[in-house]
């Protein structure tokens, strides 16, 4: 197999699902591999540029151990119910290319969908958020003030590997749900811009989720410590004291989004990376 250029990084559970993302890949022309990362593979044999990497440790990390495993100059972490519109890797890295690749992350829309009986997609009604960013989005940064805006979707964003390990990778507190959108954050914090390349689409493929709601609930309150605070007070918070997220005070904007994090990361120790889940441990369900 030649070296890949981008490397598409899968923490995974739903291994069903493995054939239909793998399949919309496929009519891409630049060179990828795939890498799934996690407790059980699909029992079928792999093609030359996919990869499984087996490994009981939260989805968080199985995210990390893939990243560092890989071997393109550029990835993309997704999740296993996801399925890719025609050509969208081709799509991301002219994008990236275009606008320059050592100041900017690119990423699609995403859609919800469904796969038939015969095996096409068929997008639903369903409303689905797109990529986008809470508050009034102006060149990266709130146009009203100078609060950055929290990214809704931190999931298929393609950038250089060389931010990633530059960055210190995910932290480590992370279990599963916020981590990535964390680290998009990050990238923004140290003026690396994420931009929408027309043309590309995620869609969703299943509604069922791969951690609790209690571990997807510890996450956001984690998050939000880390990047909101209040806006009646300039009092930051973080993972010993949680900030209260409260929806209805997001939707009328008690809450608002700081440019700057609150606390460093703590990223992860890699070794033993693949036996020993770090930080908040959580579990696959």
């Amino acid at each position: 197999m030649t070296k890949p250029i981008v490397s598409v990084i899968v923490p995974t559970i739903r291994t069903s699902n493995w054939d239909v993302l793998l399949d919309s890949l496929s009519n891409n022309d630049i060179e990828y591999e795939v890498i799934f990362v996690g407790p059980e593979d699909n029992k079928k044999k792999l093609e030359s540029n996919v990869r499984f990497i087996r490994t009981a440790v939260k989805p968080n990390q199985c995210i990390h151990i893939g990243i560092l495993l890989s071997k393109g100059e550029y990835v993309i972490n997704t999740a296993d119910d996801y399925v890719f519109s025609n050509n969208a890797l081709d799509l991301l890295y002219k994008g990236l290319k275009s606008i320059g690749e050592d100041n900017h992350a690119v990423i699609g829309k995403f859609a919800a969908g469904i796969v038939s009986e015969d095996g096409i997609i068929e997008v639903s009604q369903r409303k689905r958020r797109h990529m986008g960013f809470f508050g009034r989005y102006s060149g990266g940064y709130l146009k009203k003030n100078m609060y950055c805006p929290i990214i809704a979707n931190g999931e298929s964003i393609l950038y250089k590997k060389d931010h990633y390990l530059r960055l210190g990778g995910y932290d480590s507190r992370f279990i599963s749900c916020y981590g990535d959108i964390d680290f998009c954050m990050r990238l923004l914090e140290n003026d690396i811009k994420i931009e929408i390349v027309r043309g590309v689409k995620f869609i969703e493929v299943s509604e069922s989720s791969i951690i609790s709601g209690d571990q997807s609930n510890q996450d956001c309150a984690l998050f939000y410590s880390l990047w909101c605070r209040y806006n009646d007070s300039l009092e930051r918070y973080g993972p010993d004291r949680l900030i209260n997220i409260d929806k209805k005070k997001i939707k009328k904007q008690l809450v608002v989004a700081c440019k700057n994090r609150s606390i460093p990361i703590i990223p992860f120790n890699n070794e033993n990376l693949l036996e020993i889940s770090q930080g908040p441990k959580g579990k696959w369900i």
